[in-house]
């Protein structure tokens, strides 16, 4: 498949509600045929059901995620605010915001 077994992707994926995940029932397909490389974590804003609630934040990162380190990639895509929040203002050539807080660096925060 031309990926290194050890390959681990972890996406955050925050929504107003449960009907709003986008493509839902092909990534849950995707995470359930690629034996713990993937884990999806949906995160909704407007909802209660029994996964996580709220917004993408640090307490939701420090969670769900590894730790900084060189090895890995941190994409972030969404709305202004989220963004902002996350890595700071569009146009900025460095990471600021909660990433930054938590430690990962211009090198591994792909925005």
């Amino acid at each position: 498949d031309g990926f290194d077994d050890d390959l681990k992707v972890t996406l955050l994926y925050g929504n107003k509600t449960e009907k709003d995940i986008l493509l839902q029932e092909e990534l849950e397909e995707i995470q359930a045929t690629n034996l713990g490389r993937l884990e999806i974590v949906n995160i909704l804003s407007e909802s209660s059901w029994d996964g996580e609630t709220g917004f993408i934040d640090g307490e939701k990162i420090k969670k769900f995620c590894p730790p900084p380190s060189d090895s890995q990639l941190v994409f972030v895509c969404g709305p202004p605010p989220m963004y902002e929040s996350l890595c700071g203002p569009r146009g900025e050539s460095e990471v600021t915001g909660i990433l930054a807080k938590l430690g990962y660096s211009n090198e591994v925060v792909k925005f």
